[in-house]
């Protein structure tokens, strides 16, 4: 296995879903620090184990169970809910798990880096293709970032014409067209 490949593999498992990274490192400073006060505690043999290098075995089990647990959070519920803080609801919905990518995306267009931007917003919108959030923010993309009116507009017609009128994105849309719409006629 090549190293981009690796990373491929480590950005998407990282940035997929911001909820359950911090639920894995919860759930790791809970297994590591149970592990150290059960080795300190007991003292003796399991002390000396950990001053003879066991701590990298400790760490390696944390993050093995810690694993394991966010895992099973959404399948198994039970202890594993409560271990990570999703007390009551095991499963989460597609868009609190592609919630890290439109985060990401939003830091993106604010440091310039449109096509990243673009790129992440189509790749998000090809899971969840009506999402107004995701589609306005292709669309700021193309307008503010890329300058691409028409493509913008086409985006931009289509949360007008599928979002609920409560929905704050519809409002935005229909701003941002009138804006893309006056700036064509001068």
């Amino acid at each position: 296995m090549n190293i981009e490949v690796t990373m491929s593999f480590l950005n998407k498992f990282f940035t997929r879903d911001a909820v359950r990274n911090s639920n894995f490192i919860l759930a790791f400073l809970w297994f590591f620090s149970a592990s150290l006060l059960i080795c300190i505690f007991a003292g003796g043999p399991f002390l000396a184990f950990l001053i003879k290098g066991g701590i990298f075995l400790v760490i390696l089990a944390a993050a093995i169970l810690s694993a394991l647990v966010v895992s099973g959070a959404d399948k198994a519920g039970g202890i594993f809910t409560i271990m990570t803080g999703q007390r009551g609801r095991s499963i989460r919905t597609l868009r609190e798990q592609l919630s890290g990518e439109l985060t990401l995306g939003r830091e993106e267009k604010k440091r310039g880096e449109y096509k990243e931007a673009l790129l992440r917003m189509d790749a998000y919108l090809e899971q969840d293709p009506d999402f107004s959030e995701a589609l306005l923010l292709k669309a700021q993309v193309l307008w503010e970032g890329l300058g691409l009116a028409e493509e913008a507009r086409q985006v931009l017609l289509k949360i007008i014409n599928t979002a609920s009128k409560d929905d704050p994105a519809h409002a935005w849309a229909r701003q941002i067209y009138q804006e893309i719409r006056r700036s064509q006629i001068i």
